[in-house]
């Protein structure tokens, strides 16, 4: 897929649960709107953003923007390929 290609996946929760880390680029839906503006798929938290060397534990005030790293928590087999997948249609 394009929006963000995932680098990293490690299973938590004794396997019930997946943290996946995606870096954003520029194909990324949602960029540079605030995360309380954007609609979520059911299941999925944004756990914290990198941006540079600033770790960011995100609120709804938070943006993604193009080259953050993002991870995302969700349940085991939700089959999110990339970044845009996150977001509900």
């Amino acid at each position: 897929g394009v929006g963000g290609q995932m680098l990293t996946m490690h299973q938590i929760g004794g396997g019930q649960a997946e943290a996946l880390e995606f870096r954003a680029d520029e194909t990324t839906r949602g960029l540079d709107i605030t995360l309380r503006e954007i609609r979520l798929k059911r299941g999925i938290l944004i756990a914290c953003i990198t941006r540079g060397n600033t770790t960011i534990i995100p609120t709804g005030d938070t943006v993604i923007k193009n080259g953050d790293l993002v991870v995302v928590v969700t349940r085991a087999g939700s089959r999110i390929g990339d970044l845009s997948d996150i977001l509900a249609d």
